[in-house]
């Protein structure tokens, strides 16, 4: 991707790692193609991470991160969503999508009664966030 490439993490004295996160930085080279090579090496550094993670639900939430931690094209300047322009880790063919996340509590309490995330993706729910669109 014509760039440097450090990663900073801190080992304890075992050589087991005691910082996180740990911090990757990536600088470009070439100041002409700094922009194409910043956006090879990020896409470079996502596919890394999503072959380490593999296909446990996070795949999403990974290229989220790393995509909005990059400036770049793909970081609409005026998203008050902060929604980043990414692949979509969801679909079986290359495609770029806009994407943002949305905190969800995993456990809550409703008028006194715990409640499970899981009920928040009822369909009445879906139907509301459609109609946020």
């Amino acid at each position: 991707s014509r760039c440097k490439v450090r990663v900073r993490v801190i080992l304890g004295e075992k050589g087991n790692v005691i910082s996180v996160p740990m911090t990757i930085h990536v600088e470009a080279m070439n100041a002409p193609t700094a922009l194409e090579d910043l956006t090879v090496a990020r896409q470079m550094i996502q596919s890394l991470l999503l072959q380490f993670v593999g296909n446990d639900g996070s795949r999403g939430r990974l290229l989220y991160e790393v995509a909005k931690s990059c400036l770049g094209p793909h970081r609409p300047n005026e998203s008050t969503s902060n929604a980043v322009r990414d692949v979509n880790p969801f679909h079986n063919h290359p495609s770029e999508d806009y994407m943002s996340v949305v905190e969800l509590p995993y456990n809550f309490t409703r008028e006194g009664t715990p409640i499970h995330a899981a009920s928040l993706l009822s369909r009445e729910t879906l139907d509301r966030l459609k109609a946020v669109d």
